[in-house]
């Protein structure tokens, strides 16, 4: 949604400046896009304007309080400048690691023979479209905003995710909620030693006394409620202890940007625990204990 908002500047002009006597300049100051203004270059041109004709007319009060506003408009604009750069950044880089190894939800299909490449346990890695994903890359700088862990329900492959509630998905119901249903798979290094059918089972043990818990939107690190990196942290190191990703407090990570600022005011307050422990699905996606896995597309029958 863009929203304009006008105002108004009568101009008190000297009487020579026929030209200009009794008109106004309507002024289009910014366009709240998304619920961040972005300061528009018409402003920045009428106020400097309006300066000059302050200061030819020896309003110095005046003219102070309109320079205030313009170098408080100018540090807006050079935050947003700064927010866009970060997000243009991480999309260079998601394009980059999807180009690489291009997978999408074409290339799996409905029936299980084809899933021939996937792994119970294997760890899987898309950029969300909820709200918070954004703030979540820029905060983690990473390409990444949601995650789950896959298990197998049946016949069919399923992702175990910390949604609002926590809860079992299809896996192409999965991919499909990713932006453009890209996604990235990740597997434990040495898996077919360490992920027994035993400890694939301990993971699911774990990982079911999850399901129906709530979506922490606060990212506590306790077992009332859980996000999505949380999950997959825990089933991994309390199923057969190993730890995927290095833990952070909250204050160690990027929390500069607007888009952050403004995620972490709805859901703290003022009261921003920076020291709460955090595992994000990018410390998770970079951990050292895991490896990347080739999908193969399924080809057309």
């Amino acid at each position: 949604t863009i929203v304009r908002l006008r105002f108004y500047f009568p101009l008190q002009v000297p009487e020579k400046s026929f030209y200009l006597k009794k008109q106004r300049i309507n002024v289009v100051f910014y366009e709240l896009f998304s619920g961040f203004f972005v300061p528009n270059k018409l402003f920045f041109k009428c106020i400097l304007t309006r300066i000059s004709y302050l200061y030819l007319l020896e309003n110095t009060f005046t003219m102070k309080k309109h320079l205030l506003l313009f170098f408080i408009f100018l540090i807006l604009s050079c935050e947003q400048n700064i927010d866009r750069k970060k997000v243009q950044k991480i999309e260079n880089k998601q394009k980059e690691t999807f180009n690489q190894s291009v997978k999408s939800a074409d290339s799996l299909n409905s029936t299980s023979e084809n899933y021939s490449e996937i792994q119970e346990g294997d760890l899987i890695f898309q950029s969300s479209t909820s709200n918070q994903s954004k703030a979540i890359q820029l905060a983690t700088n990473s390409t990444f905003s949601h995650c789950g862990i896959i298990f197998k329900n049946g016949n069919e492959f399923v992702v175990y995710e910390a949604v609002q509630p926590v809860k079992k998905t299809p896996l192409k119901k999965w991919i499909s909620h990713g932006k453009n249903k890209m996604y990235e798979l990740k597997r434990l290094k040495n898996s077919d030693q360490i992920l027994t059918k035993v400890n694939i089972e301990k993971m699911k043990n774990v990982a079911n006394k999850f399901i129906g818990k709530n979506y922490d939107i606060t990212f506590e690190w306790s077992d009332d409620k859980i996000y999505c990196s949380e999950l997959i942290w825990k089933v991994y190191d309390r199923a057969i202890g190993i730890q995927v990703g290095k833990l952070q407090k909250l204050g160690e990570f990027d929390l500069s940007s607007q888009i952050v600022k403004q995620k972490m005011k709805e859901r703290y307050g003022n009261n921003i625990p920076m020291d709460e422990l955090v595992i994000s699905p990018g410390a998770i996606y970079d951990s050292p204990e895991l490896v990347a896995v080739e999908i193969k597309k399924a080809t057309p029958k």
